[in-house]
């Protein structure tokens, strides 16, 4: 998946966001006889206007996809009548639905800076696995990265 979100802020604090997504992913090629993989790509572009802070949930690329299978015993599934005993077909449907959350924040000034930095540590350290004595923290490690 690729996403491109180019911001722009006014006067007043009002975020436009424009908004690229691709996905793309590999399907068997049934146009020709070649045995070679085929790319299959899903765009959108929006453009949308938030206030600063405020959530959007970007949703539409859907994807749904039937596959089959058969399966049979070797030797006895292709027994007439009675290989179908040894046989077993399936049929599946799959949806994938791509959902996207942002949520822009506006900073004006080197405190607010501070604030969201601080705020973003917190939710890493929060989700961080466990390190071993002696090994900087991740906050610790961001904290160097950023100042």
């Amino acid at each position: 998946m690729i996403l491109k979100v180019t911001p722009r802020v006014n006067d007043s604090g009002l975020v436009t966001l424009d908004i690229e997504q691709e996905v793309s992913n590999v399907v068997k090629t049934t146009t020709s006889g070649i045995d070679s993989p085929t790319i299959r790509q899903r765009k959108m572009t929006t453009s949308v206007v938030v206030n600063d802070s405020e959530a959007l949930a970007l949703g539409g690329l859907i994807q749904e996809r039937e596959t089959t299978g058969k399966s049979k015993v070797p030797i006895l599934g292709d027994i007439p009548l009675l290989g179908n005993a040894f046989r077993q077909k399936t049929n599946a449907v799959s949806r994938t639905e791509l959902i996207i959350f942002i949520r822009p924040r506006v900073i004006r000034d080197l405190n607010e800076a501070h604030q969201v930095t601080q705020e973003f540590r917190k939710e890493l350290s929060i989700q961080a696995p466990r390190v071993r004595r002696g090994d900087p923290t991740p906050g610790e490690e961001l904290f160097r990265v950023l100042n």
